[in-house]
């Protein structure tokens, strides 16, 4: 009797054990997708018109994560990208870094004013952020 109640036991354990990996697995999911990551997206504009090839930059304050980049399309509309190929930026404090690239008559040495930066919150879920150049 010893012995059956043993094999029971060691069943149940094993079927415990299959249903505890089961629940994590679900709960985590099978992705891969980074849980502090959000969607970030918005419009770089300068003077409310739309600005195409700006390169934002949103780079984590706490050192914590790798940056995310967009380039804005003619509408001047971004979507975030996060340096493992996910969409989105790390969720916290964020330097963000913009780019704008003109033209000098000669496209093969572009010129890039500095000082675009601001300090933004990216919150779990959607953000968006929009830019107007002309109040930096």
């Amino acid at each position: 009797m010893s012995r059956q109640k043993s094999v029971i036991s060691d069943f149940f354990q094993h079927i415990a054990c299959l249903f505890i990996v089961l629940c994590l697995s679900v709960s985590t999911g099978c992705s891969g997708s980074d849980p502090m990551l959000a969607d970030v997206r918005g419009r770089v504009t300068d003077l409310g018109q739309p600005l195409a090839g700006v390169t934002l930059l949103f780079v984590p304050e706490s050192g914590n994560g790798a940056p995310s980049e967009a380039v804005t399309n003619p509408n001047g509309e971004y979507v975030l990208d996060y340096a493992n190929g996910e969409a989105g930026a790390r969720m916290g404090k964020q330097t963000v870094l913009l780019t704008v690239t003109q033209p000098t008559g000669n496209e093969s040495k572009p010129t890039t004013p500095a000082g675009y930066s601001k300090q933004i919150d990216v919150v779990a879920g959607e953000n968006e952020f929009d830019f107007d150049l002309s109040e930096f």
